[in-house]
């Protein structure tokens, strides 16, 4: 399988200001604090970006989400993809990822885990994740669908920048698992067990090259309230 990494762009970076002397201001979510965010995966998946072997009922599956404070527990390049989410690729079932950041809320590593329906590829998902203030970074995946195991996602985005509000918007491309072997979005092939790489290749890039751009997710600060001692 033809693999390279394209890391999410990010297209709004966050400072603060001191309205005082003017000089800017480390910004971070505060620690007694709990803060929930609005998160929006706005599918670009169409027939004209993408025509090559386009499916007829091309879409995105369930989102799995999380707030984190340690890099990579979601998912990380160059990293072979746990066995256990060969579940979620195969049928979309999420119960896998619910008993694993279960487990890690209870390790101290995870603080905020959603999982909310998909969307068609070009329609929007939206959904809430609630963290709190040392938690600051926030992860997702939701499943090429159809496909074998391909999905787009984000990874250790930084939430800090949103703590006096605000929105960060990311374009994203799409990752390969290396769970399957499938070179098309019909075929999942034999187990491979291989590392997890940004797919890049036919039929999911652009005919002329090109960014492989698949969606647009948006995060956006709604509402922060103390926590209770």
């Amino acid at each position: 399988m033809k693999r390279i990494l394209v890391w999410a762009l990010v297209i709004l970076t966050f400072t603060a200001c001191d309205d005082d002397d003017d000089k800017q201001t480390v910004v971070e979510l505060k620690h007694d604090m709990r803060y929930t965010f609005n998160v929006t995966v706005r599918g670009q998946w169409t027939e004209e970006t993408h025509p090559n072997y386009f499916p007829g009922d091309a879409g995105f599956g369930k989102v799995v989400a999380i707030t984190q404070k340690d890099d990579n527990v979601l998912f990380q390049k160059g990293k072979k993809a746990p066995t256990w989410m060969k579940s979620y690729f195969e049928n979309e079932d999420t119960s896998n990822f619910t008993n694993y950041f279960t487990e890690q809320k209870t390790n101290n590593r995870v603080s905020g885990f959603t999982s909310s329906e998909g969307c068609p590829a070009t329609g929007s998902s939206e959904f809430e994740i609630t963290t709190e203030g040392r938690f600051n970074k926030f992860s997702m995946i939701t499943k090429l669908s159809p496909s074998a195991d391909w999905f787009i996602g984000v990874n250790n985005i930084d939430l800090d920048g949103l703590a006096y509000g605000g929105s960060a918007t990311f374009i994203t491309s799409v990752w390969d698992a290396g769970l399957f072997s499938g070179e098309y979005h019909s075929n999942k092939g034999s187990a491979t067990n291989e590392s997890i790489e940004t797919y890049k290749g036919a039929p999911l890039s652009y005919p002329d090259g090109g960014i492989n751009n698949f969606a647009i997710v948006t995060i956006k600060l709604k509402s922060s309230e103390k926590i209770e001692p």
